[in-house]
This record gives C-alpha cells, sequence and structure tokens, in this order.
C-alpha cells in the first residue's frame, strides 16, 4: 500500500481535536505534526487506562482522514478503516509506541492511584515511621497467589500429522490453591502458606512441599483467616 500527499485544497486539518498546519510530506497520509498529536493522544488514552488496539488506531486513522478531507488511499475508503502496513510504518515512524499486552485493571484500583492519593500515603508513612522508628526488618509484604493442582504439559515427541495427542495427569481440569508468601524490606523471608480448598486439612497434602512450609484448610480457599 503507497502513501499519498494530503489534498492541496486543504489549508488546515484537524486530528483529535487539535488544529495543525499543513506539511508537504509526500510519503504519508498524515504529517508529520499530524502523527505526533496522535501519538501524544494514543499515550494519553493508555494513561487513563483505555488504550487502542492496532485495529482501534487504524480505524481513527481512517475516520480523520475521512473527516478532514485527507488524501488517502482507496483500499482505506471500500474498508472503512485503514490498512496493517499504515500501522506498521506508524509505529516505525514512532518507536515510543509498541503493541504490548495490557494488565486487566479494575476501575477502584484505576481510579484510587493517582497523584494526589500517592501524596498523601507517602505522607502518613512518614508520619508513622517518624513516630515508631520502623527498620527495614519491620516492613513487610504479604501477597497470594494460585497454584493448579494439575500442571501444563510439556511438549512431548510424537507422530508427525497426528492431531490429538494426550498426556497423563491427575486430573483433566486441576484445583486451584491459594499459596501466601511474604518478604521484608530487608529482604528477609518466611515460608509459604498453603491454603487448600477443603474444610478440613490433612498434612500429606505437604508431601514434597518446601521444607518448612505449613498448611490449612478453607472451604473457599481464601486466607484472610489466617493473616
Amino acid at each position: 500500500m503507497g502513501y499519498f500527499k494530503e489534498s492541496s485544497c486543504v489549508e488546515e486539518n484537524t486530528c483529535l481535536g487539535v488544529a495543525y498546519p499543513m506539511d508537504e510530506s509526500p510519503r504519508q497520509v498524515f504529517s508529520s505534526t499530524q502523527e505526533d498529536s496522535s501519538k501524544k493522544y494514543l499515550l494519553q488514552m493508555v494513561s487513563i487506562f483505555y488504550g487502542y488496539s492496532p485495529k482501534d488506531v487504524r480505524r481513527l486513522a481512517y475516520e480523520c482522514a475521512a473527516k478532514f478531507g485527507i488524501n488517502m488511499p482507496s483500499s482505506w475508503t471500500a474498508n472503512k478503516i485503514a490498512g496493517k502496513e499504515w500501522v506498521t510504518m506508524f509505529l516505525k515512524r514512532n518507536p515510543e509506541l509498541s503493541i504490548r499486552k495490557p494488565e486487566p485493571t479494575s476501575l477502584g484500583r484505576a481510579t484510587s492511584f493517582n497523584a494526589q492519593n500517592v501524596i498523601v500515603f507517602f505522607d502518613k508513612l512518614a508520619e508513622v515511621m517518624d513516630k515508631h522508628g520502623f527498620s527495614a526488618s519491620d516492613i513487610w509484604n504479604v501477597d497470594e497467589t494460585g497454584v493448579s493442582t494439575v500442571l501444563k504439559p510439556n511438549k512431548i515427541v510424537a507422530a508427525k500429522g497426528k492431531r490429538n495427542i494426550g498426556t497423563m495427569t491427575s486430573g483433566e481440569r486441576g484445583t486451584n490453591v491459594t499459596v501466601v508468601t511474604a518478604v521484608s524490606a530487608c529482604g528477609n523471608t518466611v515460608l509459604p502458606l498453603f491454603v487448600f480448598p477443603r474444610k478440613q486439612f490433612k498434612s500429606h497434602s505437604l508431601n514434597g512441599g518446601p521444607p518448612g512450609c505449613i498448611g490449612a484448610g478453607n472451604a473457599s480457599g481464601e486466607f484472610h483467616q489466617f493473616m
């Protein structure tokens, strides 16, 4: 797919809500100034947890070109979307951007993490540290993770072309076991706690586990009651 010079009849274009002067670049659909503003817009959307996928960026590029009368390839008009080649070159021209896999973030978590809340947190932390004189060995971080009782099997050597290959496991669908770990600010750790999703804990459940680890049982598998 080629690139086209902007229409000479358009003296000023506005894309993504910002006005730009014309840039006479014959090798790309949008001017360098327009692309720079588009880059800033995309980064801004990421910062508020509403980033655009590559397909969304292609669709946005077509909508901007169509709305502001910018000359574009005929395939854009036919498909109502910019081509894959365009977004590839757009990323090359703007190395600050890359395709990343986002981490799911709840609305509550996203809205609670802001500059004002961070400042308040560290102000209160400083007050507590000054009052009690905590050392690094007194500050601990506790976290949990889920471990399945059925591990993902490794790749094996099998007959080429055969579609259904199986391997023996304890079950097709595993049960999640909660593992609780803790580490201090100076690097000390404690042995892990395994919380099994059952009412009564059996000691044999820890067979083969890390030496010294402890276990507990909970019908829901939650660990809060053991804190």
